[in-house]
C-alpha cells in the first residue's frame, strides 16, 4: 500500500480546538474521519493506511488508534481473514 500524490487529509478547527487533537493523533483521527463521514463506512486496513501517514510501523498506528479509542473518538474493528492474519478497520465516532 501507498499513498497517491493526489491523496489529502482534512483537519478542522472542530478536531484541534473541539476535540483538542494534535500531532498524530490528529493526523489518524483526520484519516478515520475522511473515510467514515457517511456514518456507515469504515478505514479497511486502517493500521497500514495511517502508518503511511504517520511514516511508522503499523504497530505504533494501532497504538495511537487505541488512544483515540480510548477517548472514544474511534472504533476500531478486528477482523480475520481467510488468510490467517488480523486486520483492523476503524470508524470516526465524532
Amino acid at each position: 500500500m501507498r499513498l497517491a500524490k493526489d491523496d489529502y487529509l482534512v483537519i478542522t478547527v472542530r478536531m484541534v480546538e473541539s476535540l483538542e487533537l494534535s500531532g498524530d493523533e490528529l493526523i489518524a483521527y483526520a484519516a478515520a474521519f475522511g473515510h467514515s463521514m457517511d456514518d456507515s463506512s469504515v478505514l479497511s486496513n486502517c493500521d497500514s493506511y495511517i502508518a503511511l501517514w504517520l511514516q511508522s510501523s503499523k504497530e505504533y498506528a494501532l497504538e495511537v488508534l487505541d488512544g483515540l479509542s480510548k477517548k472514544r473518538l474511534v472504533e476500531v474493528l478486528v477482523r480475520h481473514g481467510d488468510d490467517g492474519e488480523t486486520h483492523y478497520d476503524c470508524r470516526a465516532l465524532l
